[in-house]
């Protein structure tokens, strides 16, 4: 890809494919750190069918880049999400998304995590995330993806490890994730930290 984020609207890439920069709006819940509510220009493109690349600028600073792609046999209240890194821009502390049925109040309804493979020199030569390796470095160990429905799950947040070994809040997504990427396969991969 010729630009991973560039601020603000579509960015042709080299290979053919154009992906949208976005960012979200805040929407009111009784947490300080609030669910932001997608904008509806997203749903234009997360509901196109086809691989979508989305880049993603969270209101703590990372960027995250989103891969939607279509998922036969899914209702439009279901998804598929999992979570990921790009070690080779230096993002190598674990990643999670988490699946709740309200600002964190009520269930967790399941969760999946990301995080660098064990060994020596893992995260020293990582493959940069390309079209030709499916955007995927070699260098992580991300749990399956988790199938999750509108019926439970009504907000994502998007977690991050602390230095500390805590997991810190980055964001959390409202129940507009629906309208936007129901019925979609959603790969979020952390290429900012």
């Amino acid at each position: 890809m010729s630009c991973w984020y560039c601020a603000g609207g579509t960015t042709q890439s080299s290979d053919t494919k154009s992906f949208i920069v976005v960012s979200g709006n805040t929407h009111v819940c009784a947490r300080s750190n609030a669910p932001i509510t997608l904008g509806p220009n997203l749903a234009t493109v997360g509901q196109q069918p086809g691989r979508q690349l989305v880049g993603y600028h969270l209101q703590n600073g990372d960027d995250v880049l989103i891969i939607v792609d279509d998922a036969p046999g899914l209702l439009r209240t279901q998804m598929l999400v999992e979570v990921d890194l790009d070690p080779s821009r230096g993002v190598d502390r674990s990643k999670g998304i988490e699946a709740w049925d309200f600002c964190q109040a009520g269930t967790l309804v399941s969760s999946v995590t990301a995080g660098m493979g064990g060994g020596f020199g893992v995260g020293v030569v990582c493959s940069p995330l390309t079209p030709a390796n499916n955007f995927r470095s070699g260098c992580t160990t991300p749990t399956p993806p988790m199938m999750i429905n509108q019926a439970t799950t009504s907000e994502l947040w998007l977690r991050k490890q602390g230095f500390f070994g805590n997991w810190d809040a980055a964001e959390a997504i409202d129940q507009s994730i629906w309208g936007v990427f129901g019925g979609r396969r959603l790969r979020f991969i952390w290429i900012k930290d």
